[in-house]
């Protein structure tokens, strides 16, 4: 959690999100069903991950909070429940998540400027 709290005042947001650990085999995610934003992160990858690839992941996790992608998620949702039937709907929604994927990344670079290892 102290990691968290650097993470996310560094990336700039006012709140920290609580960073839970799980058994469950999934990649790390933002989860968010109305109150507090939560990330998620498996217990397997915090143990067996090294500290600079745990930070850059958790770094991740936290630019979506940032850029408020869960609530993007609730929209996404509700278009593909009203347009199910079509493909447009489908090919958004796939392009979306890879888009936000990469803003995160370009965000993460752009607030913690790593350099480059030789």
């Amino acid at each position: 959690q102290a990691l968290a709290a650097t993470l996310a005042q560094r990336l700039g947001l006012k709140t920290t999100p609580t960073v839970h650990t799980t058994q469950a085999q999934l990649s790390p995610l933002t989860w968010w069903i109305g109150g507090r934003v939560r990330v998620f992160v498996p217990a397997d990858l915090v143990r067996d991950l090294e500290p600079a690839h745990l930070r850059w992941t958790l770094a991740h996790e936290l630019a979506h909070v940032r850029r408020r992608d869960h609530l993007v998620r609730w929209l996404e949702w509700l278009a593909c429940v009203c347009f199910w039937w079509n493909p447009i709907t489908w090919w958004a929604r796939r392009n979306l998540r890879t888009n936000e994927g990469l803003w995160c990344e370009a965000l993460v670079l752009s607030a913690f400027e790593p350099q480059p290892q030789t």
